[in-house]
C-alpha cells in the first residue's frame, strides 16, 4: 500500500504487507502497545506477481501516542524514523541488522528508544531517552546500542546506562556529541565497590560535548569519578571519596541536607549515614552532631567571605 505522498494516521498497525510512499505513516495515536511486523519501505528488491520489479525505497515513519511500539523482527523497516511519543523498543543481540535501515532516528521530548541494535545516525533532542537494553520485554537487561555515524544526544536528553551484578549498558557510536544527562540506574539490589570501572561508551571516530551526570547514592566512604567520562572512551569509575568533616551524605557539601541526614540515622531511616554521621567522632548520632555541622557551616561561611574579601 502506497502513502501517494500524503501522511496516513494509523492507531494500531498488524499484518505483513508493505507500506510505502513520501508521505509519513504516523503510528500509535491510540496510545495502545503494538508489535510492527509491518514491513515500511522496499527493504529488498523483489517482483510483484504481475512481473513489475518493486525496487529498494525508503518511506517515513512517525511514532506518536504514549504506547510502546515493539519491532519484533529487525530488517523490515526502511524509513527514516521520528519518536515523537511513546516508546520504540527492539532487540538485535548481534548489532548486525539495521533497526530502520541507513535511515536517519530523531527522538523528541517525550520520545523514547529502549533496546539493542545497530542505527545509523541518531538525535536525542531535550526530553528525549534512550536506554540501551537487552531486552524488548522488559527495561531491567542491558543492551548496546551501536550507530554507525553520529549518535547526537542534545542538552536536556538523558541516556540512562543500566548496570547489575552481571553487565552493564554501553554505547558504540562512530561519532558521539554527548551533551545530555548520562544516568545509571542500579538493578537487582547491585551496589558497586570502590575500584570498579564502567565503559559507557566507545567511539571509533570522534568525541565532542560536556554532559551532565544522575548518578545513584553510593555507600558512605565511596564517590564516583566521572573525570574520565567525556572522551572518545567514556569511562566512570568508582573511587574512595574525599572525606569532608560534617559532609554526611557525600555530596561534597557541608549544609543542611547533612543535618537531615544525621536526623534519618537518629530515627533509624538512613543507617547508611551512621558512620559519616558521627560528625564529632564521639562514637554516637545525636544532637551534637547536628551541632557540629552547623558549626563546620558557619566556619566554611567565614572562609568563603575572607577568600571574596581578599579579592
Amino acid at each position: 500500500m502506497s502513502n501517494e505522498g500524503h501522511n496516513i494516521e494509523i492507531g494500531t498497525l498488524t499484518g505483513s504487507g508493505t507500506l510505502i510512499g513520501d508521505g509519513q505513516w504516523i503510528l500509535g495515536g491510540n496510545d495502545a502497545n503494538f508489535y510492527l511486523s509491518t514491513e515500511i519501505g522496499v527493504t529488498s528488491a523483489r517482483t510483484d506477481p504481475y512481473g513489475t520489479t518493486i525496487p529498494v525505497s525508503a518511506s517515513k515513519l512517525t511514532k506518536t501516542g504514549t504506547g510502546k511500539m515493539t519491532m519484533m523482527t529487525l530488517g523490515k523497516l526502511n524509513a527514516v524514523l521520528t519518536v515523537e511519543k511513546g516508546t520504540v523498543s527492539f532487540n538485535e543481540a548481534k548489532l548486525e541488522t539495521y533497526v530502520n535501515g541507513q535511515n536517519m532516528t530523531t527522538v523528541k521530548d517525550g520520545g523514547r528508544i529502549v533496546g539493542q541494535g545497530k542505527m545509523q545516525t541518531v538525535q536525542l533532542q531535550s526530553g528525549s531517552e534512550m536506554i540501551p537494553c537487552g531486552s524488548y520485554i522488559n527495561e531491567t537487561t542491558p543492551g548496546t546500542i551501536k550507530t554507525t555515524a553520529l549518535l547526537n544526544a542534545m542538552e536536556g536528553s538523558v541516556v540512562n546506562f543500566l548496570f547489575n551484578n552481571n553487565k552493564q549498558s554501553t554505547l558504540q557510536p562512530m561519532m558521539l556529541t554527548m551533551n545530555g544527562t548520562v544516568k545509571v540506574t542500579l538493578l537487582n539490589g547491585y551496589t558497586p565497590q570502590e575500584g570498579d570501572e564502567f565503559t559507557l561508551w566507545t567511539t571509533t571516530s570522534t568525541y565532542k560535548g560536556t554532559p551532565t551526570f544522575q548518578l545513584p547514592q553510593l555507600p558512605a566512604g565511596m564517590a564516583w569519578d566521572t573525570s574520565q567520562v567525556a572522551q572518545k572512551t567514556g569511562v566512570l569509575k568508582v573511587v574512595a571519596a574525599e572525606v569532608v568533616k560534617g559532609d554526611v551524605n557525600g555530596d561534597n557539601v557541608v549544609d543542611v541536607a547533612d543535618i537531615a541526614a544525621i536526623l534519618g540515622v537518629m530515627a533509624g531511616t538512613a543507617e547508611n549515614y551512621r558512620t559519616t554521621a558521627d560528625v564529632n567522632d564521639d562514637g554516637q548520632v545525636d544532637v551534637a552532631d547536628i551541632a557540629a555541622v552547623l558549626n563546620r557551616m558557619a566556619e566554611l561561611a567565614r572562609l568563603a567571605q575572607s577568600e571574596s574579601n581578599d579579592k
